[in-house]
């Protein structure tokens, strides 16, 4: 495991272990799932979300919820070309008056936590685009988060400080899943078509160049943002930047522009981010190659 995702694992662990002991509950070893989620004691949810130099654990204890999100962001204004990509058509930002690019990123992160919130109960990945998300601000950066995703109706809080963001989103114990299973019965979904201007064949003769291609991309769109430094006495933190999804999103419209194909999110990136540049480029030639093999009809 890279240094920094290893040190922003032990940091939550850590963090994590603080919160519990206030439930006096000591020693417990937090696990993993198979989806890379916490797996948290008898009676307890919880979620950990990290950001560069920045960690938050948001924990319950026999609580009205069931299951709860946690998203930790740096704020930075999203174009049309970005926001497109996660954005709901019905989704509302009341008591705001800020161009939508300035907010957009308050809506990923709580499609983030709605997700990491949701995910643990799904085999398949969840669209980040059917997460509808309504806020209003209650008071000077401080928002009431609403988030329905399909029949599941989630609820929480969005603090805005400086150029941080943190969200947590919960979902009550009330929530009948029956119903919702129920619901999905009657739903369908279609899925998008795609044309794309190169041939698979052509695709994988250069698949090395465009590995290269899309690994300086991502690194131009890292170097742009702002890092940070450890202190010297710090030894909990890695100076190597973490690949947010944030900044990997930013690669769907060059892959757009290139393949003439839409990648959906939820196809290739990994919620939470990826443990290096390599990783995210792997996922995302991954993901053409799929998408290629589907709109040419080429195996």
């Amino acid at each position: 495991m890279p240094l920094q995702r290893r040190n922003e694992y032990i940091a939550g662990r850590k963090l994590a272990a603080k919160g519990l002991a206030r439930f006096g509950i000591y020693g417990c070893e937090i696990s993993r799932s198979r989806d890379g989620s916490p797996v948290w004691p008898e009676g307890v949810c919880g979620s950990i979300s990290h950001k560069r130099n920045l960690c938050v654990v948001i924990l319950a204890h026999n609580s009205p919820y069931r299951a709860l999100g946690v998203d930790v962001e740096k704020h930075q204004s999203l174009t049309p070309e970005v926001w497109k990509y996660f954005v709901h058509p019905n989704e509302r930002v009341q008591g705001v008056d800020e161009p939508f690019d300035r907010i957009a990123d308050l809506l990923f992160s709580c499609k983030e936590a709605a997700y990491k919130c949701l995910q643990p109960a799904f085999t398949t990945r969840i669209s980040f685009q059917d997460i509808e998300v309504r806020l209003r601000a209650s008071k000077s950066d401080v928002f009431e988060v609403k988030a329905m995703f399909q029949a599941i109706e989630l609820e929480g809080e969005l603090y805005r400080w400086k150029d941080v963001i943190l969200v947590w989103i919960g979902l009550k114990k009330t929530f009948d899943f029956r119903t919702y299973i129920a619901y999905c019965v009657r739903k369908s979904y279609t899925g998008v078509s795609c044309m794309a201007n190169i041939t698979l064949d052509d695709f994988l003769a250069r698949v090395d160049e465009w590995r290269d291609f899309f690994m300086n991309e991502l690194d131009d769109i890292l170097e742009g943002e702002e890092g940070f430094e450890a202190d010297e006495d710090d030894t909990l933190w890695g100076q190597v930047p973490a690949v947010n999804s944030k900044s990997v999103v930013q690669l769907n419209p060059v892959v757009e522009k290139r393949f003439e194909i839409k990648l959906k999110p939820e196809q290739w990136i990994k919620p939470g981010g990826f443990d290096s540049i390599g990783e995210a480029v792997e996922a995302m030639l991954a993901a053409i190659k799929a998408e290629l093999t589907v709109s040419t009809g080429e195996q």
